[in-house]
């Protein structure tokens, strides 16, 4: 484990010994332990482990248990940037991408707390020439995905037929076994 990740680990622990866990009702807190962890990491740092390019290769590496963490609604656009920023790098660099996202952890109550974070992004993404999905996107893999989205994929792929569909890949936390661990070493 990184430095960064024991540290945000660390202010984790010490806010729920501060604020006991609630067992319902808990996002809004969540979002009190993410700014906690946010006010005193250096976002540059915990950025380069959470969204970052594989050296050497097109591959974009998004790591959602580590962006869990510390994403809020302050600093969510300087997050959306960077990925901007490596997937323009990257682009620059090989002509192309790949976007490869762990998404192990994601629930729907994570999706509850972050959904608004979603639709910042997808205006960014139109604002700034829909580079996530640009035609420069040859492959979009989703590790450790959440059954109900694995479940809703064939539908969603059926009903909203596009260039970009034919380039995602979704595959289930029993998919992936350790496959996203072999991709970024």
């Amino acid at each position: 484990m990184d430095e960064i990740e024991k540290k945000m680990n660390e202010l984790k622990n010490s806010f729920y010994e501060s604020n006991n866990k609630n067992i319902f009702f808990k996002n809004k807190q969540k979002l009190q332990c993410n700014q906690l962890i946010a006010n005193n990491i250096d976002l540059t740092s915990v950025l380069q482990i959470s969204i970052f390019n594989k050296k050497e290769t097109n591959k974009i590496i998004v790591a959602y248990p580590i962006l869990k963490n510390f994403a809020t609604t302050s600093n969510i656009e300087t997050i959306i940037y960077h990925l901007f920023d490596i997937i323009r790098q990257t682009i620059h660099t090989w002509n192309n991408f790949e976007l490869h996202i762990n998404m192990d952890t994601y629930t729907m109550t994570a999706h509850e707390r972050f959904k608004h974070m979603f639709e910042i992004l997808y205006n960014m993404n139109e604002q700034n020439g829909n580079i996530v999905f640009s035609d420069e996107l040859n492959k979009l893999v989703i590790y450790n995905a959440p059954s109900v989205m694995v479940t809703l994929q064939p539908f969603f792929i059926g009903i909203s037929k596009n260039k970009v569909t034919d380039k995602v890949f979704m595959y289930s936390k029993k998919e992936t076994k350790d496959s996203f661990e072999k991709l970024i070493k």
